[in-house]
């Protein structure tokens, strides 16, 4: 039996009238939290997770021990000591107690903001002050009354502010880390870096950050060439980040007493990326320098954070110092992984090392078709067993295998595609005397033992290899084996030129920082490849044919 027809009518109009006050109910939470905290926490769309209800500072003397008092009621001890161990005696630590949100009852306060004094000279925190100024009719000068009606609470040590307020699902604070500096970057979305510092005396100027709601999904992305059938990556090599603002080494021109490195080095990459508007960003390897970066994560989110803020992609592989801080490869890998625009991967775990893995880009012409490939490699670090077999550790055998295997899995309709590899240390064969574009201001530091991983990429289809770690070295050198496997005979043998303030570069008058850029060409088959230097005018220099037509081009020296 079918309904009457205006009754059809009335349930689709009582369908449309809840779905819209749905919506209004949802929007009005949104700006004023109207509903209740027990229906947020279980809204169907949303995903439940933990909640900061609270949040102190503390410190301690080992010979009274640092303790976390209350754990029974959520309360954690974040890892960082503020001081950096910089104190052998004292230490200091931010304290958060953390609930499950479906925990929460209607009348439980949880924060929903943080500050800290940035302004010795004011009452207020600015990020205390704009909020209050933002929710407030009146224009007058910020009072006392104005702050506590907000929920702002100055806590106890003077220097840390606290917002508490019933439970929003969007903006209540769901997270906080602990990172270090004045230039410190956050890259992470969803996430803010607190102006101010927890203890303003500390020499590690320790800073807080926050995120705000439920942790945001990251970009999905895939690599593509663009319509002109091009794409351009700019390798950026021997970054040697720091948790603090880094000291300059061997400065261009001479010894600069107002140089901080990192500064100066993020400087570059943003006129570097303004310059030649890449597709996709390669780090090579040595990102972070290990022995400035007591907190490793902080030296690597200003690696990355000029790229995520350029939504640009990115991939990096791991050098001889990015491990040496307070992180391991492993640890490093799944930062860089849970970052906003990142491509790196770990790499299967039977394979040797941390960041064995292969990027493909589709074709502009046909998404069933790869335009170019490209390998990423761990070429390890000094041997563990020096006295016994010293220098560098070498490319093996199964990680060799995997990129053979990696290759063959690749489900594509067209041609075999371009393809490019990329580590931090060089094979031996960079210290062969070849034909070469560029300069080499160093012997190549290479493993002594030669595992053919050179040959293998050869046979591969590889046609460049690019690397970093020899900081005084920018060139390409042509390596003609007419035994290769390959259709093409030969291989480039490439460098990227340390970019870098913060590591070495030569001695009393330093040597200019580059940067390296590839531009691949599906419709020629080419590749190209040139350099840009860091003086006023961003000089291009060494503008090379690597291959043409899908062959190897032989080297044109001028």
């Amino acid at each position: 039996m079918l309904l009457p027809r205006r009754w059809i009518r009335y349930i689709f109009q009582l369908v449309v009238a809840c779905v819209l006050l749905t919506g209004m109910v949802l929007v009005s939470d949104l700006y004023l939290n109207v509903l209740p905290t027990t229906i947020q926490t279980r809204l169907p769309l949303h995903q439940p997770g933990m909640v900061i209800k609270d949040v102190k500072f503390v410190s301690c003397y080992l010979s009274t021990g640092c303790a976390t008092e209350g754990q029974e009621d959520g309360w954690v001890r974040l890892p960082k000591d503020i001081y950096l161990g910089a104190t052998w005696a004292k230490r200091g630590y931010m304290i958060v107690q953390r609930v499950d949100e479906r925990e929460l009852e209607n009348g439980d306060k949880v924060i929903l903001d943080i500050a800290l004094n940035d302004n010795a000279e004011s009452e207020y925190p600015s990020r205390v002050k704009n909020d209050v100024l933002q929710n407030n009719d009146n224009a007058g000068p910020i009072t006392e009354k104005a702050v506590k009606s907000r929920g702002w609470t100055q806590r106890s040590d003077g220097h840390l502010w606290v917002r508490y307020g019933k439970y929003n699902v969007y903006n209540s604070v769901t997270d906080l880390e602990v990172l270090f500096g004045d230039g410190a970057r956050e890259p992470r979305l969803g996430w803010t870096l607190l102006d101010g510092y927890i203890e303003p005396d500390a020499k590690s100027k320790p800073r807080l950050s926050i995120r705000l709601g439920q942790k945001k999904q990251n970009p999905t992305l895939k690599l593509k060439m663009n319509e002109d059938g091009k794409i351009r990556i700019l390798q950026v090599a021997d970054m040697h980040f720091s948790t603090l603002d880094g000291a300059c080494r061997d400065t261009y021109g001479g010894k600069d007493p107002n140089c901080k490195a990192d500064p100066r080095t993020l400087e570059f990459i943003e006129r570097l990326i303004e310059k030649e508007k890449p597709d996709l960003v390669v780090m090579t390897g040595d990102q972070v320098f290990g022995d400035a970066s007591p907190d490793t994560q902080t030296s690597l989110y200003k690696a990355v954070y000029p790229f995520v803020k350029h939504k640009i992609p990115y991939a990096m592989v791991f050098g001889n110092h990015d491990d040496e801080g307070n992180l391991g490869r492993k640890e490093i890998m799944d930062l860089v992984t849970q970052l906003p625009y990142s491509l790196s991967a770990a790499g299967p775990e039977e394979v040797p090392g941390v960041g064995n893995y292969v990027l493909t880009i589709e074709s502009y012409k046909n998404k069933n078709n790869i335009g170019a490939v490209l390998y990423f490699l761990d070429s390890h670090k000094k041997r563990p067993d020096q006295k016994v077999n010293p220098g560098y550790d070498w490319i093996k055998d199964d990680q060799l295998t995997y990129v053979s295997q990696a290759l063959d899995s690749i489900d594509s309709d067209g041609p075999d595609p371009l393809s490019i590899a990329f580590f931090h240390v060089p094979v031996p064969e960079y210290r062969d005397q070849l034909p070469m574009v560029g300069t080499q201001g160093e012997p190549p530091i290479t493993p002594n033992f030669n595992s053919g991983a050179m040959k293998m990429l050869q046979d591969l289809g590889v046609t460049v290899i690019s690397v970093g770690h020899d900081h005084l070295n920018d060139y390409c050198k042509f390596a003609d084996d007419s035994q290769a496997i390959a259709d093409a005979s030969g291989i480039w043998l490439c460098y990227g030129g340390g970019i870098g303030e913060g590591g070495y570069a030569g001695g009393q008058n330093g040597f200019m920082r580059r940067a390296r850029i590839f531009e691949i060409d599906e419709r020629t088959l080419s590749i190209f490849s040139w350099k840009r230097l860091n003086d006023d005018e961003l000089t291009k220099i060494d503008h090379n044919t690597l291959v043409s037509d899908g062959f190897i081009a032989k080297p044109v020296i001028n």
